[in-house]
């Protein structure tokens, strides 16, 4: 998931603690980890969107049809 990539990048490059970022977001550290931690894929794209914003990040959303597949 290139967003979670995107995620650890400018938390690194960004001068806020995790303390600080957990905060802002209403959330824990524990948590904050677990939306940075690569092998976690139990993530809120609430928390991950609210979070790459907060990174100074632009998020667009694109949603497609399935190739071959009918919507019931």
């Amino acid at each position: 998931m290139a967003a979670i990539s995107l995620l650890s990048v400018r938390f690194q490059a960004s001068q806020l603690s995790a303390r600080e970022v957990a905060r802002l977001l209403g959330t824990s550290p524990t948590q904050l980890y677990r939306l940075l931690d690569l092998t976690n894929y139990a993530k809120s794209l609430r928390q991950l969107l609210s979070l790459l914003y907060l990174l100074g990040a632009e998020v667009e959303v694109e949603v497609k049809d399935r190739t071959g597949k009918r919507a019931s």
